[in-house]
């Protein structure tokens, strides 16, 4: 998988696509399960997020190893698909053993308060945000800052300090 990301032909790439989103696989098998999720990985990093999504929309992942980064992929792809909604419907469907990288379920937890127009409950689970995380994410805060009203313009040096930038948030930065 790593020897195809650099596929140059349009039509093999979408050939490879094709038979790697047809696998009929075993999931009972821990090898097969371990393939699947190299495969969604594959498509994750290559950035189509949308055949990641596809292939975890196929299979009830509720017991699978890898749930949390699954989780994750579904959250990015609804929130680069700026399906808010179903963001927050996700969100409050989780089971509360779902664990996500960089504080990813409570700043989604607080954007979606934020788009019901609770403020002050949104700023509540912020304060407890700032106090949990080792490492402020200042971008986010910036971003909750511009939405909660409390400040009239984004600081775009935020934005452009990659030390400051955590990839794998980038969805929701967006969708805010």
């Amino acid at each position: 998988l790593n020897n195809s990301k650099n596929i140059k032909s349009n039509i093999l790439s979408s050939e490879f696509s094709n038979v790697l989103l047809n696998l009929n696989l075993d999931y009972t098998q821990k090898k097969n399960r371990d393939i699947y999720s190299a495969v969604v990985e594959y498509f994750y990093e290559i950035g189509n997020i949308s055949k990641a999504n596809y292939l975890l929309e196929l299979r009830d992942l509720d017991k699978d190893e890898n749930l949390n980064y699954y989780t994750t992929i579904k959250f990015n792809y609804l929130l680069a698909t700026l399906q808010l909604e179903n963001v927050c419907n996700l969100k409050s469907q989780l089971s509360s053993d779902i664990v996500l990288e960089n504080f990813l379920l409570e700043k989604i937890d607080i954007f979606c308060i934020l788009l019901s127009e609770n403020v002050s409950e949104a700023e509540l689970l912020n304060s407890i945000l700032l106090e949990t995380e080792k490492e402020n994410d200042q971008i986010f805060q910036n971003l909750f800052q511009l939405l909660s009203q409390k400040e009239n313009s984004l600081d775009l040096n935020l934005i452009n300090d990659k030390n400051l930038l955590k990839l794998d948030l980038i969805f929701l930065y967006s969708a805010m």
